[in-house]
């Protein structure tokens, strides 16, 4: 009993020097979305849950209503915390950037 316990040990052991060992972190994100005080809101808000490519690869010519949809469905379905202004504000943003 005592044997198989030290074998599982050295087996743990050995585990957590290999993971540690190949560990890499994440990398930086590379997607921004342009500059100014609108971009910066959505980078700050959407970034926090999801990667920015999910917006960036989003079809072109999606309108208001689209991004009006999505932003509510954040906040409804996955809880982003945002107040309503802040909702209209990077919904207007996302329509104008990736709108038609």
């Amino acid at each position: 009993m005592m044997r198989r316990l030290g074998i599982a040990a050295l087996a743990v052991a050995a585990l957590a020097t290999l993971c540690a060992a190949t560990y890499r972190p994440p990398p930086e994100p590379t997607v921004r979305l342009g500059t100014g005080s609108e971009a910066e809101l959505v980078e700050a808000h959407c970034a926090a849950c999801h990667s920015l490519d999910y917006i960036v690869n989003q079809s072109p010519g999606m309108g208001a209503a689209f991004w009006t949809a999505e932003v509510a469905k954040m906040r409804t379905v996955y809880g982003a915390p945002l107040d309503d202004d802040t909702a209209k504000r990077i919904a207007a943003y996302l329509a104008k950037r990736k709108g038609a």
